[in-house]
């Protein structure tokens, strides 16, 4: 009892002379799983001591513990195979993290340790330094060396295409129907009061296809006029009259004049301005215009009246075949109708033109790189 005494008195003798003092870090069990590996981390400052004890519980050696200081990576104290380890000092030299590694190489058993670690303070130290320690995100870069494909520049360079443009735009006016139709009255033993007559408007055409034409016609609307008797034709000419003093703005309108004197049709036709008068007085003619599709007969509403001289431009209705049904209303006397019917037909001629696009492609060098990997890891810091 004396001994003990008389050595524990010498090592406070000894403590207190030299004017050290021993704080505890960290007195815990640390439980180690079959093939496991544990690290802790404390903060150590400039001139401490660490002190660390270490031991198994069963007496069980663990394979290897270590102690290394964070920031440089060296270790200052490693040893494998151990039970116990009673008071190892270790000198710190500049204020760091400390990690206390430890590893289980048994696959089969785990393990149970006691361990304590101090830290003894130099003269001067600070007893109340924080030995924890904080986790910060930290980037870590490295550079994979490999060499690849790379794009240094670009050449440009012209293709040449071609396609397909309107060249002209013609207009022209196509007589449909000129006829002067007897109609007879009502009385009439042996024909009808009314009379039908079919007309057909020139088909559209593309040539040599829909898809991708060098030319094509197409009607782009038709202008009739009726005039019943003397009453009538007056009318109709006076008409072209006015269309002559008018003068022909449309090469059609020429071609109408020249050929059978339609130019005031023509003009309907073509512009939709009319030149011709309100209907004078005369006998009546009741009209309309037929039509037929899929099997059924239709009217066509935007043509039809009653009347000593009608006209007007159709837009509506431009192919097929088309009946004017011409109706006397009078009881005794027969009645002679002037009919015309212009359509006005559009010539558009295509041609091929050719013109170039500019393209670039990409100038590829093989070339070394360093290509970075940026690995994001929390370090241990110092609390203070």
């Amino acid at each position: 009892m004396k001994k003990i005494l008389l050595t524990f008195l010498c090592g406070f003798t000894m403590q207190v002379s030299f004017g050290q003092q021993l704080l505890d870090v960290a007195d815990l069990t640390l439980r180690l799983k079959a093939g496991e590996e544990k690290d802790l981390y404390y903060s150590f400052d400039a001139s401490d001591q660490v002190v660390y004890s270490f031991q198994e519980i069963d007496r069980k050696p663990l394979k290897t513990i270590s102690i290394v200081e964070e920031a440089s990576g060296s270790v200052k104290y490693e040893d494998y195979e151990v039970t116990q380890v009673h008071a190892k000092t270790i000198p710190v030299y500049k204020r760091g993290v400390y990690k206390f590694h430890f590893v289980n190489a048994s696959l089969l058993k785990g393990k149970v340790c006691k361990i304590r670690i101090q830290r003894q303070l130099a003269p001067g130290s600070r007893p109340d330094f924080n030995t924890s320690v904080r986790w910060v995100e930290q980037a870590d870069t490295t550079y994979n060396v490999c060499t690849k494909k790379v794009i240094t520049g670009y050449r440009e360079y012209e293709v040449p295409k071609t396609r397909r443009v309107l060249a002209r735009v013609d207009t022209t006016i196509m007589p449909v129907l000129n006829r002067v139709e007897w109609v007879h009255s009502q009385m009439n033993l042996d024909h009808p009061n009314y009379s039908l007559i079919n007309f057909s408007l020139p088909v559209n055409v593309a040539e040599p296809n829909q898809l991708l034409p060098y030319r094509t016609t197409e009607v782009v609307s038709w202008a009739y006029s009726l005039g019943v008797g003397d009453s009538g034709k007056a009318w109709y000419k006076d008409a072209n009259k006015k269309a002559t003093v008018k003068g022909a703005v449309k090469a059609g309108v020429a071609a109408g004049l020249a050929t059978g004197g339609t130019g005031a049709l023509a003009i309907l036709a073509i512009e939709g301005v009319s030149l011709f008068s309100n209907p004078p007085s005369g006998d009546n003619c009741l009209f309309s215009v037929l039509f037929s599709r899929n099997g059924q007969n239709y009217a066509l509403t935007t043509v039809a009246g009653n009347s000593v001289a009608a006209s007007g431009q159709v837009t509506s209705l431009k192919q097929g075949t088309l009946t004017l049904k011409l109706e006397n209303d009078n009881t005794i006397d027969a009645i002679n109708v002037d009919v015309n019917i212009v359509a006005c037909v559009v010539t558009k001629t295509y041609k091929d033109e050719t013109y170039s696009v500019k393209k670039s492609e990409p100038i590829e060098e093989m070339k070394t790189i360093k290509e970075p990997k940026i690995a994001m890891r929390k370090v241990p810091m110092l609390m203070d």
